[in-house]
């Protein structure tokens, strides 16, 4: 079983762009599902002195690496950006189907 489908999906909605960016099998190892992931983009793309509210803070949703299969309670979903309470790195997941049918979409 493979846990990840290899790409990510990007979207720009300023510029109303969206493209796939493919993941080496490297990085899915080191960070392994979608908060993981989440955190490796905020820390490499947005600078720290970004405000949260700035265009260019990104939102990262990914599901886990469980994600659509058949393991019962593995459909969460992680949310990851730089947070309004404290201007820091935040996440949070959730639970239900969305992280499965990411994952089903291709992502």
């Amino acid at each position: 079983m493979n846990g990840s489908t290899g790409k990510v999906l990007r979207v720009d909605l300023t510029q109303g762009k969206l493209w796939d960016e493919a993941l080496d099998e490297a990085t899915l190892k080191k960070y392994l599902g979608g908060t993981g992931l989440g955190a490796k983009y905020l820390m490499e793309e947005v600078d720290p002195k970004l405000d949260w509210s700035d265009p260019k803070n990104i939102l990262f949703l990914g599901s886990g690496v469980l994600g659509g299969s058949r393991v019962p309670g593995c459909a969460s979903i992680s949310f990851v950006t730089k947070g309004a309470m404290t201007n820091g790195a935040t996440s949070s997941q959730a639970n239900g189907n969305f992280g499965a049918y990411l994952k089903w979409c291709g992502y």
